[in-house]
């Protein structure tokens, strides 16, 4: 029984060593981390999770079992359905149109509808969005302090407190229909022209 065992062990180990891979799972807790708050709450968090531990668990998982699948299929199945950089999808919006999005980088996409092109940007403090041209139509961007400043295509900004933030319950649905409200109203009048 216990020569079952380690040889059951060993052929384990041979078959799921040198499976290099791109380590999703561990580059999604990384992310989750980034995404959380200012430095110091990403710190708490970091170390925390380092603690319990779950960036050692999610590691040892990537290493040993995700990598390994990826390495013998070819597909990372905590890979999802994030596209690679350049990879594009097509999207049928309800009333039938299509809406194609194009991952231009780690941190940007492309969407393209109906001739008109936008580009949306994520950036260490928040996102941007650009038209084709490379003008500004929105941005938002936190604070070290909590609070979010959106800006508009005309330079137009309106910043939030991390009070009213909180009071406003769903916050980032409030800041991203305002944004959007903004950058609507821009490119109606941008097309007036």
């Amino acid at each position: 029984m216990r020569r079952r065992l380690v040889l059951a062990l060993a052929a384990t180990l041979l078959v799921q060593t040198a499976c290099f891979g791109k380590f999703h799972a561990t580059t999604a807790l990384w992310r989750f981390n980034r995404d959380v708050g200012g430095k110091w709450v990403q710190e708490l968090v970091f170390l925390g999770l380092s603690f319990i531990p779950v960036y050692g668990l999610f590691l040892l998982g990537d290493a040993f079992i995700f990598n390994t699948i990826e390495f013998w299929t070819g597909h990372n199945p905590i890979a999802g359905n994030v596209p690679e950089i350049g990879e594009e999808r097509i999207v049928e919006l309800p009333d039938g149109s299509p809406l194609k999005l194009v991952r231009e980088s780690e941190d940007g996409i492309r969407v393209e509808h109906e001739g008109v092109v936008r580009h949306f940007v994520r950036t260490a403090d928040g996102f941007e969005a650009w038209d084709d041209e490379g003008n500004l139509l929105a941005a938002v961007h936190g604070q070290v302090n909590g609070d979010v400043v959106v800006t508009d295509a005309t330079g137009s900004f309106r910043s939030y407190t991390a009070e009213e933030l909180a009071l406003a319950g769903n916050s980032t649905v409030s800041v991203a229909a305002w944004a959007s409200e903004q950058a609507r109203q821009n490119a109606a009048s941008m097309a007036a022209r």
